[in-house]
């Protein structure tokens, strides 16, 4: 899970770079805006799924008597 959240982390840096670039040449939206987008929603999700699986690494373990 790790590996894929860092290649779409990656994907997601580029296509804003891009995006970015396209915007303040055109003013304009573009399609490569939109997979920006998707792709940031899908990091989201995805990053939000690696949380409540790894939950148990963040909280403390119950002491036993």
């Amino acid at each position: 899970m790790t590996r894929i959240l860092w290649w779409i982390t990656l994907l997601t840096l580029v296509t804003a770079v891009i995006a970015t670039g396209h915007w303040l040449g055109s003013f304009t939206h573009s399609s490569i805006g939109a997979v920006h987008g998707k792709l940031g929603f899908m990091m989201i999700i995805l990053c939000l799924c690696h949380i409540v699986k790894r939950i148990r690494f963040f909280r403390p373990t119950p002491k036993k008597n």
